[in-house]
Order: C-alpha cells, then structure tokens, then sequence
C-alpha cells in the first residue's frame, strides 16, 4: 500500500490528470446510460419551457446517443436550433419529426421557416404543396410575395481632364470617351403560387460622352454627345422539387444617338452629324441546386450587341457555413466569347457577406477579367458600352430597414476601364491606342415590400 502511495506522489501532474480522466470516462458514460425515457423527455421538457435551448440540444443529444428518438423530442431539439440560427441542424430534425408524424401542422410551419432563414427558400416554396389543406390555406398567402424597388445612382470618370489631354503620338486620332452617366430603374417582382415567381423591370442610361479629334499642329476638336439609353427587363423564377430551380430572363437595350464624322468635299471638308440607333438584348438561363449550406448553379447567356453575338457559360457556388444567412461566400466562373470566336477569356468573381445588424448586410466583391459585352445577374446587368473594364471591386450595404415596409442597399464600387483612341493614316484606321482609367459609381436602392 505505502509503495502504492510512493508510485502515485511520484507522477507527474499532467500524467495524473490524464488517468484520473481515464478512469472517470466510464462512470461518465454510465451516468449517461442512466438516463432513461422519461428523464430525457423531462429535462427537455423543463429546459424547453424555460428556453434554455443550448440545454434542451445537448440533453436531445444524449438522447440520440442512447437511441432514444422520437417525435416531441425531435420537435423540440428542432425549434431550440431554429431559435439558435441553427437553421440546417433544424431543418434535420424537423425533418425527423415528421418521420413520426407526416402531417404535423407545426413541425411543418416550423420547417418552412427553417428553409427561409437558410435561405432556402424554393424548397420553403414547395414545402407548401405538401400540407394539409387547412395549414395551405394559410400558408399559401404568406408564401406569395410582392416588392417594388428603385434604384439610382451616378457614374463618373476619375481624371476626365488627363484622359481628355491625352493624345496619341500620331498624325491624326479620334477618341469618344463617356465622361459620367446617370443610371435609374424600376423593378416590380410578383411571386403569384409557391411554384412562380416573375420581375418586371425597366431601366434608363443618360449618357454624357465626348467626341474628340487631334491633327498635329492644331487645337483638338472636341463635340459633346449625350445620349440615354432605354431598357426592358423580364424574368421568370420556376421552383422544382427536390431543391432545384430554373430562371430564364431577357432584356432589351435601345438608345438613339449622333456621331460626328469628317466629309472631304471640295472645299476641303466639313464636320457632319450623323444619327445612329442600336437595339441590344440579353437573354439568361440557369439551372441551381439547393443543398445543404451549398448552392449550385449552371449558367448559359447568350448577347447580341451591336449586331454581334456573344455567349457565355459558367458556374457559380455558394456557401453558407453557419447554415444560415448571417455568413455567406460566393464564386462565379464564367466563360466569354463571340460566338464564332476560339478564344474565350474567363471572367471571375468572388463575393462574401456578412449580417451586422438583424437586417443590415455588408457584402464585398471582387470581379477579375476583361468584362466587355457581358452580362450577369439574370442578365439584369449588361455591358454593353463601348468601354471594357478589366477588374472591379465593390462595397455594399444591404438591406438596411428604414420602416417595416422599406429597406435601403447603397452600392460604392471602382473599376478600372479601358479607352481607346482610332489612329489614322490619311482617311484610314491603322490601329488604336489604349489608355486605362479609374471609373467610380454611387447607387441606392429603396425596396418596398407589400
């Protein structure tokens, strides 16, 4: 025995608290099997009526672990996990409750809330197609949505003044440059069944562009050019079940606008005005799927602007890692060409999220490749002017709630663009020269949900 005492004075003390935990792990794993039935479903119980929901996860836990499962305690495990944001792990068990009981009217109310708040919200949708009738008549109406927003802002060159100075070294250059442009639309979006929901959108561009010819030896000749371009937007949203959804959208572009150009004759020549008119659209298609904190999606646009044809094929991915909207990372791949072209160029970009107030996102972005005559977001979005830019970052600030009925996003964001300058030699273009710059834009959107 003294010998015993000497061994056990003579461990270290780390290699004594590693035994003592030893030997305590198998009296804790039979204080857990002692746990029966009714002691599981009474301390959930008692820490489901306090709210302690942290207590009533870690005893349903327990639970499970001794192979004890059934409906209340899947239902409580669930709704203590939907009031912790827990949303996927609710969505689990929720999901389990109605292994016992199909038709449960709360489990599945509760469940197509836990769908929302994991952004999910087709399965939410189709969810409702599988109630009881009494809790679909219910449902149905505060499933249906409607919104309409307004959105503008303003868009300007950063040194306006360099890039107009700038002139190539070259006999004879033109060079039309957009200065700034102001940008306003509209958008109503209607979900009218749990399967359907559509936008309608309209859109307007006021342009202020520069026209500007240099000879050697003389002063520039420069001609103010504004002009608005005018845009149409339609969308169609289609839930599918298991998770997937498909989204087709178009938009048409038009705008009218005058060009100057030198006629000789004999007198020499003389600047002439003349009128041009071009109708641009965007067509969109894309197939996701929703699993858990993951979204998928297949991409496929197709563009005809300025009478050219472009397609574009990608993919993109979302993660949500805390199975819920307060943390989010998206990246988009897309592949652009002309379509008859074999050197499609890659356009990527990369976006995270986060939720700082109940309703108030920041969310950053980062886009990298030559975006020129390309569209994204359903084709809301098109780029068709005559400027490419070569990468863009933005900051913004989503969904701010002014009123119950009325949030505010603002968007900053730079990019940097290229323009170009059309050098002659006598009459005819040899080639061009091009000149990156900054480009800055301001918007705002007011969204109105009824």
């Amino acid at each position: 025995m003294q010998i015993m005492k000497e061994q056990v004075r003579r461990l270290n003390l780390p290699v004594f608290v590693i035994l003592l935990f030893i030997g305590l792990v198998p009296g804790i794993a039979s204080a857990q099997q002692k746990l029966s039935f009714q002691e599981i479903d009474r301390l959930t119980l008692e820490s489901f009526n306090q709210g302690d929901w942290h207590e009533v996860v870690r005893v349903a836990n327990i639970g499970y672990s001794l192979g004890i499962d059934y409906f209340y305690l899947r239902l409580r495990s669930g709704i203590a996990l939907y009031n912790l944001e827990k949303f996927e792990r609710a969505i689990r068990d929720f999901k389990k409750a109605l292994g016992y009981s199909e038709n449960d009217a709360l489990t599945l109310e509760y469940l197509y809330y836990a769908y929302k708040g994991a952004g999910r919200h087709g399965e939410a949708s189709m969810l409702i197609r599988n109630m009881p009738l009494s809790l679909k008549d219910r449902m149905i109406p505060a499933d249906k949505s409607l919104f309409a927003s307004a959105e503008g802002g303003a868009m300007f060159a950063g040194n306006k003044e360099e890039m107009l100075s700038f002139h190539p070294d070259n006999e004879l250059s033109h060079h039309y440059f957009i200065r700034a442009y102001q940008y306003g639309a509209l958008l109503v979006h209607t979900k009218p069944n749990p399967v359907v929901a559509l936008d309608f959108g309209y859109q307007s561009i006021n342009f202020m562009a520069s026209q500007q010819f240099f000879a050697v030896g003389l002063d520039p000749i420069e001609f103010a050019l504004p002009f608005r371009e005018h845009g149409g937007y339609l969308a169609l949203h289609l839930n599918l079940p298991e998770g997937f959804s498909l989204h087709t959208a178009g938009k048409v572009l038009s705008a009218g606008y005058e060009l100057m150009s030198w006629d000789e004759n004999l007198q020499g020549g003389q600047y002439v005005m003349n009128g041009y008119k071009y109708t641009d659209f965007a067509t969109h298609a894309s197939l996701r799927k929703r699993l858990p904190c993951l979204d998928l999606g297949l991409i496929f646009d197709m563009n005809r602007i300025r009478n050219e044809w472009y397609r574009q094929t990608g993919f993109d991915a979302t993660l949500y890692p805390l199975g819920n909207l307060n943390f989010y990372l998206r990246f988009q791949g897309t592949l652009h060409s002309q379509l008859n072209s074999d050197d499609p160029k890659w356009i990527l970009q990369g976006v995270g999220g986060f939720r700082v107030l109940p309703a108030w996102w920041i969310e950053l972005e980062a886009t990298q490749g030559r975006i020129e005559n390309w569209s994204e977001n359903l084709a809301y979005v098109v780029y068709n002017n005559l400027d490419p830019l070569l990468n863009r970052w933005a900051v913004s600030l989503q969904g701010y709630q002014i009123t119950t009925h009325m949030d505010l996003s603002i968007r900053l964001q730079r990019s940097e663009r290229i323009s170009s300058w059309q050098v002659y030699s006598g009459s005819q273009v040899t080639g061009s020269v091009e000149k990156e710059y900054p480009f800055y834009s301001l918007t705002g959107t007011l969204k109105w949900h009824f």
